[in-house]
């Protein structure tokens, strides 16, 4: 799809369409995709989620929960065994909360990288 029918089919679409297609190029030119490729899959992208859920009512949730996850992984990376109330400082919260988020990360990765006995069925 070339420049010129990208912008004609834009000029056709529906307001959310619009904008799922322009924050979807938006961030594939943060990954350095061009211009184009970044218009195109945009466009293909909104274009299939009209197709899938088009006609639908969404709830579309705030994405709070993964964005507690990322922050809380992160403060595990960023620990080194004695720096709780750095981090603590650095992320708003208190230091009892750090401590909260390590066992509980170090906990989900524990069992995440353990196997049991049914992995191989």
């Amino acid at each position: 799809m070339d420049k010129q029918q990208n912008q004609y089919s834009r000029r056709k679409i529906p307001e959310l369409l619009e904008y799922l297609s322009k924050a979807i190029e938006a961030q594939l030119k943060k990954f350095e995709i061009s211009d184009v490729q970044a218009e195109s899959v945009g466009i293909h992208v909104s274009n299939k989620i009209a197709e899938d859920l088009g006609g639908q009512l969404l709830y579309i949730p705030k994405g709070v929960s993964l964005r507690l996850s990322l922050r809380d992984l992160q403060i595990y990376k960023e620990y080194n065994g004695k720096n709780h109330a750095e981090l603590s400082k650095k992320h708003g919260l208190s230091v009892q909360h750090i401590y909260k988020i390590i066992k509980l990360v170090k906990k989900d990765e524990l069992a995440r990288r353990q196997t049991t006995i049914f992995d191989d069925l």
